[in-house]
């Protein structure tokens, strides 16, 4: 009986295909790397790494806003989406996003609403599903990902808490 149970566990393990890595922007096993935080008025983003994950914590009063974002030195040709893990310790929502434009004079943020669950789940977000201008200097009629230069998140819910981890672009 042991002997059986072994042979359905592999063979439900073989089965399974590994998940795409893509190209890994960040999987926090090193701590935290090139993110940039910021924010204005009483807003505050928090990034602390532990256990080869980050804790993001957008936070502080009601005026301002938060972002985090991982510079981007140049969009791979054909990469169509980004993935990552995340979880929270409660329901939330937040933005995966992405920013475009070689200056703040063109910045311009693109992004879409995830919702995330207390349990990890693995997320992958089509560049064309980035629908929702976010924020920016200018506005283009859609998401360019040739002038792709950062991804990141910034938060819906607010305040909010939660975990990322290996973040990449796939192709």
């Amino acid at each position: 009986m042991v002997l059986r149970l072994s042979l359905v566990l592999l063979a439900g393990c073989a089965a399974a295909a590994p998940p795409e890595p893509g190209i890994v922007v960040e999987d926090f096993d090193t701590g935290r790397t090139r993110w940039r935080d910021a924010g204005s008025g009483a807003r505050r983003t928090e990034v602390r790494v532990a256990g080869g994950a980050a804790r993001i914590a957008f936070s502080g009063g009601a005026d301002g806003w938060t972002d985090l974002t991982w510079p981007v030195d140049r969009w791979p040709e054909g990469a169509t989406a980004i993935a990552f893990r995340a979880r929270a310790p409660k329901p939330s929502r937040i933005f995966v996003k992405v920013n475009l434009g070689p200056s703040h004079e063109d910045l311009e943020m693109w992004g879409r609403e995830v919702e995330l669950s207390t349990e990890w789940r693995e997320f992958v977000v089509p560049v064309a599903e980035l629908t929702r201008y976010v924020w920016g200097h200018r506005r283009s009629p859609a998401c360019d990902p040739s002038r792709i230069l950062g991804i990141g998140f910034v938060e819906s819910d607010f305040p909010v808490e939660f975990d990322v981890d290996r973040i990449s672009i796939r192709r």
